[in-house]
């Protein structure tokens, strides 16, 4: 696979992209946006046998395409740029996505008056520039590859999101530094297509029967991504409020996903800001490194278990704020609040694995391991001014012996990984781990503090160390497979009877380094993606059969969430200096957010953050944790925060410093 931190600029041409990511799976194309039945075009030199006649006749019908006379299309003719600028602004009036006033774009000398207006919008919207004279050569012939960037740039102002391929080479022979990202977005995306050699003639003109069917492609795709935007835009999807968790600028980006995607605030959660804060738990360490992210069912406040900072972070939802800083202790991985509210449990590493010591960073004596425990922060919501405290620590270390010594097993960790609980919030089903030889599966008991000695589950033959799903009916957990460079082993996915603790299956995750688990909002699909082959799997929730296998759903996917309405699926995506995980279990080129249509399991496009590099040049942005919400009446957003894009001079890339690797592999 080919993995890219790409800025793509379309320099004097048609469009600037920068950013990241998408490309197809599976997809159900549907009737597409033309009408049923439309009538033949009135164009005598269009022949019924064209490959692009449907697409000109379903032009013609939604008023996107005219003739060059009243009979006459002239198929074969080039597409200028001006009039290529034109056919992509009334295909984006057609799917109602707002575009500026002209008034508002440049007015450049050489477009002719027909397509002026046009030209300004896109202009405006930052979809086509000028040449570096200050013109736009509007009669000059739009070359294949550049009425890729076109389209592609026109989706990505749409939706809100950066549109760029995943994998790369899409064609033989397009090697442009320019255009050839957005050739491959634009083939991914299901807009263009290569001739029948294979080859895509990247220099070759547009002729104005291609630039058609490119139209009703890409109006296909501006109807199916939802309307970001305008309300009365069709298939207008709720996006939610998406908070992102960057591990490695300790950010939590907050965007409105009913509007664009715009980033309403970033949260600074670094140490030295807590500090200033006067938050006395603050981290006291270079780095906070929030990771995971968990709403109580009000979503009224955010719980966010940070690594490296050895806390959890609680921030006021509705005005963006951190209320308080726990000292759950270090690698605290995962803060979950239970379905009746009435307590968050915090998953704490601590030194990973089962050893009773653990190095001394300065070279000394082996000092004591730190503690794996499970840490309860009691809520109670109903209070008008909720407080926040820790409540009882349990230590699995304690809590495993028991099930060890009455089954002759060794759990290879004692660390609690990630977590859920039944619907009844009596039990929490707790995954070990971290790494991929050191997983196991537990079941707590809630009100005693105990582990639930008839969930006993083999560790040799239930290695779970990541995701959990949990209802009245299943639990599913999965493992993420052998995670060792080039001796990658797919991973395994268990069902458990929840009432019985029967295990009844163990499937194959069908990819390495699987890692998230999550079940559709309307209890019909799971969604299981692997970190180090991008790939994911969707499970139908009644028959626990695989319906949809979606290669290259995201560059190492890693954590899932969805759309308030379902129609979405958020998939976080790694950075290449990762602040958690281990550089082949979880090193991506495109940390962001992937975003997903559900419905056909197509990429829309990745949701990235500002870059950040560190003074060596090297990208640290690493997103991991994501979570969802409903804004609520009575939120506030208060002034977003200043993310530097050049370097963060105190931070370093060395991922050795930044607390806990999930899924490295522990010897001897």
């Amino acid at each position: 696979m080919v993995r890219r931190w790409t800025t793509v600029v379309l320099a004097g041409v048609l469009a600037v992209t920068s950013g990241v990511v998408p490309a197809v799976a599976q997809v159900d194309e549907g009737s597409g946006p033309c009408p049923e039945g439309a009538p033949p075009a009135p164009f005598v030199d269009v022949t019924r046998d064209s490959t692009h006649a449907p697409a000109i006749d379903c032009g013609h019908e939604l008023d996107l395409l005219l003739g060059v006379t009243a009979d006459r299309f002239a198929p074969a003719r080039s597409v200028t740029r001006a009039q290529a600028a034109s056919l992509v602004a009334r295909t984006l009036d057609a799917a109602r996505v707002e575009l500026p006033p002209a008034t508002a774009g440049r007015d450049f000398p050489d477009v002719p008056d027909a397509h002026r207006d046009n030209v300004r919008r896109l202009q405006a919207a930052g979809i086509v520039q000028g040449r570096a004279g200050g013109t736009f050569a509007g009669s000059a012939p739009v070359t294949r590859e550049q009425f890729a960037s076109l389209a592609v740039r026109a989706l990505s102002v749409a939706r809100g999101l950066d549109v760029l391929a995943v994998t790369s080479g899409a064609f033989p022979d397009v090697d442009s530094e320019v255009h050839g990202a957005n050739v491959d977005a634009a083939e991914e995306q299901g807009v263009l297509q290569g001739r029948a050699d294979g080859t895509f003639a990247p220099k070759a003109d547009t002729r104005r029967d291609q630039a058609a069917s490119v139209a009703v492609r890409l109006l296909r795709e501006l109807r199916r991504g939802g309307g970001f935007g305008a309300s009365d835009r069709p298939n207008r999807l709720a996006g939610g409020e998406v908070w992102v968790l960057d591990q490695g600028t300790d950010r939590i980006h907050v965007h409105d996903g009913d509007d664009g995607f715009t980033e309403l605030t970033s949260i600074d959660v670094r140490p030295q800001t807590l500090r200033d804060a006067g938050f006395a738990a603050a981290p006291t360490g270079q780095f906070t490194v929030p990771h995971m992210i968990e709403f109580d069912s009000q979503q009224r406040y955010a719980f966010i278990a940070a690594t490296a900072g050895g806390v959890t972070i609680v921030v006021d939802a509705r005005s963006k704020e951190v209320v308080e800083v726990l000292p759950t202790g270090p690698g605290s991985h995962m803060a979950a609040v239970t379905p009746d509210d009435g307590a968050v449990w915090v998953a704490v590493i601590g030194t990973a694995g089962r050893a009773d010591t653990r190095p001394d960073p300065n070279g000394g004596d082996p000092l004591p391991a730190q503690d794996r425990k499970m840490v309860e922060i009691p809520l109670d919501l109903d209070a008008e001014a909720p407080t926040f405290a820790i409540g009882r620590e349990l230590h699995l270390d304690e809590l495993v012996a028991p099930l060890e010594a009455a089954n002759d097993w060794e759990y290879p960790s004692f660390s609690p990984v990630c977590h859920q609980y039944d619907p009844d919030a009596t039990q929490a089903w707790i995954t070990l781990g971290p790494g991929w030889n050191q997983g196991g599966l537990v079941v707590l008991d809630l009100d005693a503090g105990e582990l639930v000695e008839e969930a006993a589950f083999d560790p040799a033959e239930v290695k779970a160390n990541c995701g959990v799903s949990v209802t009245d009916e299943r639990v599913i957990v999965n493992w993420s497979g052998r995670v060792v460079a080039d001796q990658d082993t797919n991973g395994e996915w268990y069902v458990i009877d929840p009432d019985t603790y029967e295990v009844q299956r163990t499937e194959d995750t069908e990819g390495f380094d699987a890692h998230g688990l999550r079940l559709t909002p309307d209890g019909s699909s799971y969604w299981q993606v692997n970190r180090a082959s991008d790939n994911a799997l969707v499970i139908d929730a009644e028959t626990l059969e695989v319906t949809r296998r979606l290669p290259n759903i995201a560059d190492t996917p890693d954590i899932l969430d969805y759309s308030p309405d379902g129609a979405l699926l958020y998939i976080t995506q790694r950075g290449p200096t990762p602040r958690s995980g281990a550089i082949h279990a979880a090193s991506g080129q495109q940390p962001g957010v992937a975003v997903v249509d559900v419905a056909s399991g197509r990429r829309l496009g990745v949701l990235t953050q500002a870059p950040v590099t560190d003074v060596d040049g090297r990208l640290v942005n690493d997103v991991h944790g994501i979570g969802v919400r409903v804004p609520q009446e009575g939120d506030t957003v208060p002034e977003a925060a200043t993310v530097a894009r050049a370097s963060l001079d105190a931070r370093r890339s060395d991922p050795a410093t930044f607390g806990v690797h999930c899924s490295l592999p522990v010897t001897a």
